[in-house]
């Protein structure tokens, strides 16, 4: 693959996932309240207290596993917004 090529390719992976990022609702949601399993899957490490646009209070239980499509709030999935603002934080298991 020419240096040309790779470059471009870098910068469309780039620019979509800052895209991605800014589609998130805005949120409150605490990271260390939340443990990436797996690509699709997180559990709560303890009970979570988030805000997700305008839906106030939500809360869930620790050990309480998410799946991709489980949890939809302000039409975004809840693992999308995890994967959105905490896959950086935390390195996956």
């Amino acid at each position: 693959m020419s240096r040309f090529a790779l470059s471009f390719l870098l910068i469309l992976v780039a620019s979509s996932s800052v895209h991605a990022q800014d589609r998130l609702p805005d949120n409150t949601i605490k990271c260390a309240d939340f443990r990436r399993v797996d690509a699709k899957t997180w559990v709560t490490t303890r009970t979570a207290y988030f805000d997700i646009g305008s839906v106030k209070g939500n809360g869930l239980p620790p050990h309480l596993m998410l799946q991709e499509g489980a949890f939809k709030l302000e039409g975004a999935d809840l693992v999308d917004v995890l994967e959105g603002t905490c896959s950086r934080a935390r390195a996956p298991l």
